[in-house]
């Protein structure tokens, strides 16, 4: 497997940027599944809130209802883990996002 490093944030913002969305929506889904087969469910906090953020990246647009559900439950629980370091605003993120990914039913 090929992993890649980068050694300045301009260097990382020039390839990411050079990466078709569509592509690049696509890449971040399949990290999130990999993370999430790939970790337990007692993972560490802090793999929690990389797999959080990299979820809200995605966001709620294109993801089915049973992911949905699982999306809003593991930011529900990062927002949780937040709240008991005080952090109230990223708690605040997490919550709304959560909230987003159970649509409007």
């Amino acid at each position: 497997t090929e992993t890649y490093s980068f050694c300045h944030d301009m260097i990382h913002q020039a390839v990411n940027e050079s990466i078709n969305p569509e592509q690049r929506q696509n890449m971040l889904v399949e990290i999130c599944k990999t993370l999430l087969e790939r970790t337990a469910e007692d993972r560490a906090d802090s793999m929690l809130f990389i797999i959080v953020n990299l979820i809200n990246r995605i966001g709620p647009k294109e993801v089915p209802a049973v992911d949905g559900v699982r999306y809003a439950n593991l930011n529900l629980v990062a927002g949780e883990k937040a709240m008991q370091t005080l952090d109230f605003a990223s708690a605040s993120t997490f919550f709304e996002s959560g909230i987003s990914f159970l649509g409007e039913e």
